[in-house]
């Protein structure tokens, strides 16, 4: 029998790891000089914005809005490459729209740490055309 991942409690954890790494910022963003334009459309400019926007989204989030695949995609960028991603997709009350979340998770015996691999409002994909 195969084990669906992740789990609510797997997911729970994961949200949980990802608050106490924001809370010691412990945090980055993969690409930082792509997500730039996405903070700014959540009026995210400083520092101390992306801080308090990323714990806000972070207490809002439930494991039954995790958006991500099943189970978990693995990166392939460098530095998180095998990592498995974690993504959320929510409506947000701290943002007055319906966000999206992409993280992983880098917590180990050292403590937190937190790669944000994408942070923007959502943009669902467009339907399939047939030819």
């Amino acid at each position: 029998m195969r084990l669906w991942r992740p789990t609510d409690k797997e997911i729970s954890g994961k949200l949980a790891a990802a608050r106490l790494a924001v809370a010691d910022r412990q945090y980055s963003f993969l690409r930082p000089d792509k997500v730039y334009t996405d903070l700014v459309e959540l009026n995210l400019f400083r520092d101390e914005d992306i801080q308090l926007g990323l714990a806000a989204a972070l207490a809002e989030i439930r494991s039954k809005q995790y958006a991500g695949s099943h189970p978990p995609l693995r990166a392939y960028e460098e530095g998180i490459e095998q990592k498995e991603l974690f993504a959320f997709c929510w409506d947000s009350d701290h943002f007055g729209r319906r966000v999206y979340l992409k993280f992983v998770d880098l917590t180990n015996e050292n403590g937190p740490g937190l790669s944000i691999v994408s942070l923007h409002v959502d943009r669902p994909s467009a339907p399939k055309r047939r030819s």
